[in-house]
């Protein structure tokens, strides 16, 4: 039985916590705080783009092969580089000024949308250029996802994380819901050139928030402590997790249902595409980024149970309900409105899981500790593009 973590977090520190007395500096800082606001605009503007172009390379794929194989290796290559190295980033992220570190993870997604943009000005666009493309973004997603965890949580104090994952989550949910509709319509219109064009804009303007970002020091304690090596340091975060069963236990159910959303929501792509338009799987994604939103509105007001892993599981419930109702009818309103249950679950999940991870990690070790999270959730993406495609094609309809 998974224990409820209702202690403070530095009840859990153990040894390889460093000292909790910096953590109180975390008290006045809210998620209303102008450079909190700052970022979470950036990221927002930046997140949208960016799912613009992951949507339209996927059905520009899809529509000149016609293969839901070759739809997944999108999201294969797209993850398995960022699951490789993802202990030694985090590892760095420890290490640097995160917000530094973002700025560089942003930087190299831009080069990589460029080198597409270029491929496509003279015309020699292959399905196997996308493949190299994302493996290099993925990389440097690699730094960037460690980074943005860390950083927001020195953004805000521990007792708003919920909140601030809330507010994580709208970000999300505007991607989710806005960038399926309008990049469907863009794809019909001006295509993937013109969809690629909007992507560097929203990337230089989340560069330039966080270039004249204002990050406050440091939150804990050892910031300047002797190095042990980096391949030392990426092991650590797997033995703090492993110390502490409880976290590793949330970790374990979250990879579960990590694994199920991501086989649905591969599946789901080449299911609507078999029997309807692209404008149609744009507005049916929709429906889930509208879940995505209504949770996320939902927990950035109330701020989420007090009993975190009691939500988790009770929203994995009714979400697991949605997710096995989608596939009994070949409906686009069906779908979505097992997406838009879903959906609004997974908002809830993920805010518990963030809220947990923020009250209970010692602040000088959450970039590797959320590399062993990225790590073993982002096993599944890669396992589920294997299996999506021949499932769809071969066993299931």
């Amino acid at each position: 039985m998974l224990p409820t973590f209702a202690r403070p977090a530095t009840a859990m520190q153990g040894p390889m916590t460093p000292s909790g007395a910096a953590d109180s500096l975390e008290g006045g800082v809210r998620v209303w705080s102008r450079p909190f606001l700052q970022f979470w605009l950036g990221q927002t503007v930046t997140q949208a783009g960016s799912a613009l172009t992951r949507f339209s390379l996927g059905v520009w794929v899809f529509q000149r092969t016609g293969s839901a194989s070759q739809f997944g290796l999108i999201v294969l290559f797209g993850s398995l580089p960022a699951v490789l190295v993802m202990p030694f980033t985090g590892a760095l992220v420890d290490r640097m000024d995160r917000r530094r570190a973002l700025i560089l993870s942003d930087v190299g997604a831009t080069l990589c949308t460029l080198a597409l943009a270029a491929l496509l000005l003279v015309g020699r666009l292959d399905t196997w250029h996308i493949w190299l493309i994302v493996a290099a973004n993925s990389l440097c997603g690699s730094l960037g996802q460690p980074a943005h965890f860390a950083l927001v949580t020195q953004l805000v104090a521990r007792r708003e994380a919920a909140r601030a994952d809330g507010m994580l989550q709208i970000s999300d949910a505007i991607s989710g819901l806005a960038a399926p509709i309008v990049a469907g319509v863009l794809v019909s219109t001006v295509g993937l050139a013109g969809v690629v064009v909007i992507d560097l804009v929203t990337a230089l303007f989340g560069l330039s928030t966080l270039a004249r970002l204002r990050v406050p020091p440091r939150l804990f304690a050892g910031a300047e402590a002797p190095r042990q090596g980096l391949l030392r340091e990426a092991a650590e975060g797997w033995v703090y997790l492993r110390q502490r069963t409880g976290l590793f236990g949330v970790l374990l159910v979250w990879a579960a249902i990590s694994f199920i959303v991501e086989l649905v929501t591969l599946a789901v792509s080449p299911l609507v595409l078999s029997f309807a338009s692209p404008v149609a799987l744009g507005s049916t994604l929709a429906a889930g980024g509208a879940g995505i939103l209504t949770g996320a509105l939902l927990m950035s007001a109330w701020g989420g149970p007090r009993r975190l892993v009691d939500g988790l599981l009770g929203a994995a419930f009714v979400g697991g309900v949605a997710i096995s109702a989608i596939g009994l009818w070949r409906s686009v309103p069906w779908i979505a409105g097992g997406l838009f249950v879903s959906g609004l679950c997974l908002s809830w999940l993920s805010t518990c899981v963030q809220a947990l991870w923020a009250r209970c990690v010692a602040p000088g070790v959450r970039g590797r500790v959320y590399s062993v999270r990225a790590v073993i959730q982002g096993l599944c993406v890669p396992a589920c593009a294997l299996l999506a495609g021949p499932l769809s094609e071969g066993v299931l309809e």
